[in-house]
């Protein structure tokens, strides 16, 4: 047998191997597709994915954490606002219509009529 007899002989039992394993991957692949949904595989790739970004914003947050601070004060004087300028004496409360509704007025000292009191 010549040395291209023999190459050949070889390349084809690699490529019928190389088949097999194809055909192999692509039933097993079908099989899978048949068992799971794709709803499944969408809803386990939006978990895999949140996870991701879930692990990621907890890694920035531990870096930043002055940045974080900072902005939950914030946060928290700006829910608190009305009690503290009532506190302050800088507004009045009117209890609204709902359960524990409160708007702040401006004190009589702090209105503004828009006129210039120039005189």
């Amino acid at each position: 047998m010549s040395k291209l007899l023999r190459q050949m002989n070889e390349d084809r039992a690699m490529r019928d191997t190389a088949q097999t394993l194809f055909k192999a991957d692509l039933e097993h692949l079908k099989s899978e597709m048949r068992s799971r949904g794709i709803g499944d595989r969408i809803a386990d790739r939006v978990g895999e994915t949140t996870a991701d970004m879930l692990e990621d914003a907890a890694d920035i947050a531990s870096e930043n954490k002055g940045i974080l601070g900072a902005l939950g004060v914030a946060l928290a004087l700006w829910f608190g606002r009305i009690p503290i300028l009532v506190g302050l004496g800088l507004a009045e409360t009117k209890q609204g219509s709902d359960e524990g509704e409160q708007e702040a007025l401006p004190t009589e000292t702090d209105e503004f009529d828009g006129a210039d009191h120039d005189d």
